[in-house]
């Protein structure tokens, strides 16, 4: 069987509103934005992932920054890892802090998602978690009982 390899990816950011807005440690979001990542892989696949960055101030780069790296992998293989390995190796001498890191992430994410719509199987299972029950967390700040319902 062929590898399965990136074919394109579609970057999209965009400012969602969020009501009611989402308190954090960094006080209240009334927008999340966000980079919507769309990468359609050789066998027509597609996986799908968002990064929040925090502050609209770094959507335009986080967004430039994925479309960049993107640009310079299609025809990559993807494989558990790959290409995020090799971006991390890529960016050694800069650094894979901030937009880039969360730009590798980013394709990282579609990649994943790519590898478990092609296996038929949840993402959780792909990268070896078990069916059990475990104990979750949520940062909901602010929120009210009635509002989480």
């Amino acid at each position: 069987m062929a590898p399965v390899t990136i074919g394109s990816v579609q970057v999209r950011p965009v400012m969602v509103p969020v009501n009611p807005p989402l308190q954090t440690s960094m006080g209240k979001f009334e927008r999340a934005p966000l980079v919507l990542v769309d990468l359609t892989a050789s066998n027509g696949l597609t996986g799908r992932c968002y990064i929040f960055t925090y502050t609209p101030v770094a959507l335009a780069s986080t967004a430039r920054m994925i479309s960049d790296i993107a640009e310079a992998i299609i025809g990559q293989p993807i494989s558990k890892g790959e290409p995020a390995t090799s971006l991390n190796r890529r960016f050694t001498l800069m650094g894979t802090q901030g937009v880039v890191g969360m730009a590798i992430a980013a394709i990282d994410m579609a990649c994943w998602d790519v590898l478990a719509r092609t296996a038929g199987q949840p993402l959780f299972t792909l990268a070896g978690g078990k069916s059990e029950p475990c104990r979750a967390y949520a940062s909901l700040r602010g929120w009210t009982a009635a509002q989480l319902a």
